[in-house]
């Protein structure tokens, strides 16, 4: 089977290893697998080292005004309403030249692909992003009345990675003939051995951008650190927030900014803890990283991150605004060396019962056949 592959996705993150497992899982399967993606350095990026035989075509070099346009769209809010019109043009032109059999959609955020779900195809839409009723109801409400016009069949589902995200999405969309499924991204198994370390460390992995909190992290690191001098904080990731947090962090030689990082698990054999405040988070992969190294975590109660993390079982929930909170937290964990035992070894079963690759391809098969047989 043809399988055409569009891809707005992060190469890296939750959205990019989500991706390339999509893409593993289906030429397992015996498909043919044409990616479709947005910029040709996507191609390089997230692409050629992993698999460098497909055949790869981008998305917006068949529009050469797309630019243009998506400027003047989005200065009159108009922005979703551009984007569904100028999908629909352009996944139909895709889908002549490549004639596929299949559409499978991976989408880090925003409605960009959703021109897909009104062709005739069975069609499986990874939503990684959390819907809102107070940015979308204007362009939900036109998306109803255009329903019948694009003829969206039902022979199509939506995936979301956690129960939040898939909440939100059954709350605010129009569409409710499309079968809503739950599928979290898995985790690798972590089987290697933790290094012992004189210092107690708390790690952190992700963009340094506003949804992730970093400014609320750098102050509890700062207070932590006047508190312990034997705890040592690691943020891995970069963003346009590095900067500021930099600047906060510089004269505290407890705190360090690791910037991208490849060798991630060296630093989940030296965690003691994970730490991640996020404002808004759909699923929050390196979490599930951390219940797979047995890490107790803290995190906030937002989106599916209370799917990974259970209050005072796996690790504590704290408000994203609760500076307190974490601090508390944190301060609970870095006394007891008992608890952070006894919660790594609880993330460690909550990952083996729903987070691992068998569980996540067994799921994805299921979901597949349903549109099939539809």
């Amino acid at each position: 089977m043809k399988i055409l592959l569009l891809a707005h996705i992060e190469p890296t993150g939750g959205t990019g290893t989500y991706y390339k497992r999509v893409i593993s899982f289906l030429l397992s399967q015996g498909h043919e697998v044409v990616p479709v993606l947005k910029h040709e350095d996507l191609i390089v990026s997230a692409n050629t080292d992993t698999f460098p035989d497909l055949e790869y075509h981008t998305y917006s070099k068949h529009y050469k005004l797309d630019y243009f346009f998506y400027r003047c769209f989005r200065k009159v809010n108009l922005l979703n309403f551009y984007l569904l019109f100028r999908d629909r043009i352009l996944i139909r032109h895709h889908v002549k030249v490549i004639k596929p059999d299949f559409i499978f959609i991976s989408q880090g955020g925003g409605f960009e692909y959703f021109g897909a779900l009104s062709t005739h195809l069975p069609t499986l839409c990874i939503i990684h992003s959390l819907f809102t009723k107070s940015k979308e109801d204007l362009y939900f409400k036109a998306l109803k009345k255009l329903e019948k016009i694009f003829k969206f069949n039902s022979n199509k589902a939506i995936i979301h990675v956690s129960n939040n995200a898939n909440d939100l999405y059954n709350k605010f969309s129009p569409f409710k003939n499309f079968k809503t499924i739950v599928i979290p991204n898995y985790a690798d198994p972590f089987n290697e051995s933790k290094t012992i370390h004189e210092t107690l460390n708390i790690f952190t992995a992700g963009h340094l951008q506003g949804w992730k909190n970093p400014i609320l992290w750098a102050e509890c690191a700062l207070s932590l650190c006047q508190k312990y001098k034997h705890v040592n904080f690691y943020w891995a990731g970069s963003g346009h927030l590095y900067d500021e947090v930099y600047n906060l962090v510089k004269n505290c030689d407890q705190i360090h900014l690791l910037g991208f990082i490849t060798n991630m698990p060296d630093y989940y054999k030296i965690a003691d803890i994970y730490f991640q405040p996020s404002i808004s988070e759909s699923q929050g992969i390196a979490v599930i990283n951390a219940l797979a190294a047995g890490i107790p975590c803290v995190v906030s109660n937002v989106g599916g991150l209370p799917d990974s993390i259970t209050n005072k079982l796996e690790g504590f929930l704290c408000n994203p605004t609760d500076k307190t909170g974490f601090i508390n937290s944190l301060s609970i964990l870095i006394e007891d060396e008992e608890l952070r035992k006894l919660m790594g070894a609880n993330g460690k079963r909550k990952y083996n019962l729903l987070f691992t690759q068998q569980q996540w391809t067994k799921s994805m098969e299921a979901a597949f056949n349903s549109v099939l047989l539809n």
